[in-house]
């Protein structure tokens, strides 16, 4: 089934403008779990959408955007599939996506979903684009810390000890407890002892994680329907998390990152590449992870924002069926 873009209805979508912005203001309005929209993030002006079925293969599904902030900047999808992809969005800017189905004629009000969603960087290569990106273990030559942040450098890999000359940068570590350990510990370089006496000032400790992974096998199939800012502590507790080295599923490991302090927050998704059912690669003293990163350089702007249910969806023209 093909994608239509059908701008005669944008002008529908100015008259909701009022209700739309009333719901961004409000960020902690439920969601809508029975049937949540969820948003992956392919690049810095491109995500993909996710829904759950309306319960008929009838149904045809009216997804709508709008800049938070500036009503000029909206478009509309239909389609009869469960997802879409909406690319020409700008970096920095929020966005309000809201999913309605269509069924027999009219709008399923009760099934209207939207989320407040931004895009962001994704990056796949480390900042020198000649490799994927690496954390390796601690004691190794080949850079046993993680900057995330581009302002710093990231993403990138560096050696602690090397690091000193740029204070608080080290983001992320890998911790293996012995050569033949059959799994491995990863989270903010603050968490690990050995870290904080080897790097001394050289490491970021405000970074806070999930208190959860998730399983997927891309960034662009990790789709998320909870805001960000509420899946990673509050009191920025300090913890890692201790995965297996072989995961045969082909699965990755995911988790959020949040990073700076309150006046001017950071979120990222790190994911953890499964490679032939390994997620810990290589051999001691140089195993490492292989990731994708997707991080927001603009502060206070997490990913998503739940921005309610059930709102009025807009009138479909006559000649939609």
């Amino acid at each position: 089934m093909s994608i239509k873009i059908l701008p005669v209805l944008l002008l529908f979508l100015l008259a909701l403008g009022g209700c739309m912005n009333s719901m961004v203001d409000d960020p902690s309005a439920p969601s809508g779990d029975a049937m949540p929209l969820g948003v992956a993030p392919l690049g810095p002006s491109t995500v993909r959408l996710q829904w759950t079925a309306s319960g008929t293969s009838d149904a045809t599904y009216y997804l709508r955007w709008e800049g938070v902030g500036d009503m000029r900047d909206t478009g509309l999808v239909i389609t009869s599939q469960t997802s879409a992809t909406v690319s020409s969005l700008l970096l920095g800017r929020a966005y309000l996506f809201t999913m309605t189905p269509y069924l027999n004629g009219a709008f399923v009000e009760s099934q209207t979903r939207s989320i407040v969603w931004s895009p962001s960087d994704r990056y796949t290569l480390d900042r020198s684009g000649s490799g994927t990106i690496r954390l390796f273990e601690t004691g190794s030559d080949s850079g046993s810390g993680l900057v995330l942040d581009p302002v710093l450098g990231g993403p990138a890999r560096v050696p602690i000890a090397a690091n000193l000359s740029a204070p608080a940068s080290v983001q992320l570590a890998l911790w293996t407890v012995a050569a033949s350990s059959p799994a491995f510990n990863i989270g903010p370089a603050h968490a690990f002892p050995s870290y904080r006496s080897a790097g001394g000032a050289g490491i970021d400790s405000t970074v806070a994680i999930s208190s959860t992974t998730y399983l997927a096998t891309s960034l662009g199939t990790w789709f998320a329907s909870t805001p960000i800012n509420r899946l990673i502590d509050p009191n920025g507790t300090v913890k890692v998390f201790s995965l297996p080295a072989i995961q045969s599923d082909g699965q990755g490991q995911g988790f959020y990152v949040r990073t700076g302090t309150p006046s001017g927050y950071h979120y990222a998704r790190v994911l953890i590449i499964n490679v032939n059912g390994q997620l810990l690669q290589g051999s001691s003293p140089n195993r490492f992870v292989e990731l994708e990163i997707s991080y927001q350089a603009t502060p206070d702007l997490p990913f998503a924002k739940a921005a309610g249910s059930g709102q009025a969806p807009v009138q479909a023209p006559a000649t939609a069926r």
